[in-house]
Formats: C-alpha cells, sequence, structure tokens
C-alpha cells in the first residue's frame, strides 16, 4: 500500500505567535466553512491551531494513521486518494483554497481512510478537534454548514459510483469535460478549457487508465467533438458534444 512521507514543517505541540495567529484568523475567515463567524470566534481558533507547509509531494496524513485534527486547505492544492495493496490509486477528489478535507474524520475521531497528498507547494491549516467542537457546540450556524458541506461531499461521491457503474467511458470523459466549463459560460455554444490536473489524475477519479483516457480523448478529437492542445481542450459545439450523454 501506498505510503508518503510525512514533512510538517514547524514544532508539533506549539501554537504560533501573535502574527501568525492573525494570518490564520484571516485565512480562516475566507473559507467557505468559517467565512460567517464572529472575530472573537475566529480567533479562538487560530490561537490553538497550526499553519503546516507542504512541498510538492508532501503527505498531510496517510490512510490508516490516527486523526490529529480538521485541516482546512490555505494555498495550494492537495489530492485525496485511496491506494491498494499493489499500489494503485484511486482519486476521491482534488481540493485547494478554503476547502477542509477531513470533517467526518475529526468528528467521528477515527483513523484516516485516505491519503492527503500536496499536488503544489501548499499551507495548510491544522485545527484540534476540541477547538472545532467547542465552535459547533456554541454556532448552530457553523454546525449547519458543516453539516451540508459533509452531505453534498457524499451527494458527489454517489454521483461519481453511479458515473462509473452507469455510464461507458466516453460519458465520463464527455460528462467530466462538460462539468469543467466555468458557470460564466454555461450558455456558450463553444468553449476553451484548461485541465487543471494531470491526465493521470483525471483518469483515477473517473475510473479509467491513463491509457484508456488518452485513447478517448483521441477518440473524441478524430470526430472533431474536441481539439486538444497538451492540457488545452476546445469544445467547438458544445450542444453536439452534451449529445453523447443521452445516446
Amino acid at each position: 500500500m501506498f505510503e508518503c512521507s510525512l514533512a510538517i514543517k514547524g514544532h508539533p505541540g506549539e501554537f504560533m505567535h501573535s502574527a501568525q495567529a492573525n494570518d490564520v484568523r484571516a485565512l480562516l475567515a475566507e473559507s467557505p466553512l468559517f467565512g460567517g463567524l464572529a472575530d472573537a470566534e475566529l480567533a479562538r481558533l487560530a490561537a490553538t491551531s497550526r499553519l503546516i507547509r507542504l512541498a510538492r509531494g508532501d503527505c498531510l496524513f496517510n490512510a490508516g494513521e490516527p486523526c490529529q485534527g480538521m485541516h482546512v486547505v490555505a494555498s495550494g492544492r492537495m489530492k485525496l486518494f485511496f491506494s491498494s495493496a499493489n499500489g494503485h490509486e484511486k482519486v476521491l477528489d482534488i481540493v485547494g483554497r478554503g476547502s477542509s478535507v477531513d470533517e467526518a474524520e475529526a468528528l467521528a475521531e477515527t483513523a484516516y481512510t485516505m491519503t492527503a497528498q500536496a499536488m503544489t507547494e501548499a499551507r495548510v491549516i491544522r485545527i484540534p478537534r476540541q477547538a472545532m467542537v467547542d465552535e459547533l457546540e456554541a454556532d448552530r450556524q457553523l454546525s449547519l454548514k458543516m453539516l451540508f458541506g459533509l452531505a453534498s461531499r457524499e451527494y458527489r461521491m454517489l454521483c461519481e459510483i453511479e458515473s462509473c457503474t452507469a455510464q461507458n467511458g466516453v460519458q465520463r470523459v464527455v460528462a467530466f469535460l462538460l462539468g469543467e466549463i466555468p458557470a460564466g459560460q454555461a450558455a456558450s455554444p463553444a468553449v476553451d478549457l484548461r485541465l487543471g490536473m494531470a491526465k493521470g489524475i483525471i483518469a483515477s477519479r473517473l475510473g479509467l487508465t491513463q491509457e484508456h483516457f488518452s485513447r478517448l480523448l483521441k477518440s473524441l478529437s478524430d470526430q472533431g467533438l474536441i481539439h486538444v492542445d497538451q492540457k488545452q481542450v476546445a469544445i467547438p459545439d458544445v450542444a453536439r458534444l452534451r449529445a453523447l450523454l443521452i445516446n
């Protein structure tokens, strides 16, 4: 089973000095989950939290390790994945600035069921479980936001499971490409996309091998449905591509 080294820079067990705490408070205020908290509540969380710096490839935690608190991505991107005994990965999600990654494990006090690895240089805020629970008990709106976030994540994962079982490979790739269209261009007849992650990671999320994913992209390109130039993907006729989902 895959296990990567933990590269936690700092002094475990030590709280931050006031300048760092102010930085963390500002970062928490920008996150969807904690953005509605009052300054005093943010200050309490920040005072007990740690700011962890990760280099690309470093792991925040490995599957099977005991949960050490809740983590919020302050900058960079993290890959969340399962790994089999023979080294094959199943990517669950790619998360970035403002995203929380392990609310369920923190609340249930269970071991991590997945591994979290930095795809880029990243900064992550670690909030001790008890500090988080104290704020949840004191703030009903925060509790509801966390509940809605967990429900949304579960729904998204169920949709991905359904996609892998009910859709063929072509339909999964088409659904992924259509899902990458920015909201502001949803009604555009033609769009240009830039894939924000490596093809191997996209393939894993779609339940495909990288070779199969590349063949499917080539097939769509040969049909004139897309044009691929490295990470750039042009969709000249969105409606024509979307029609593949119902055929």
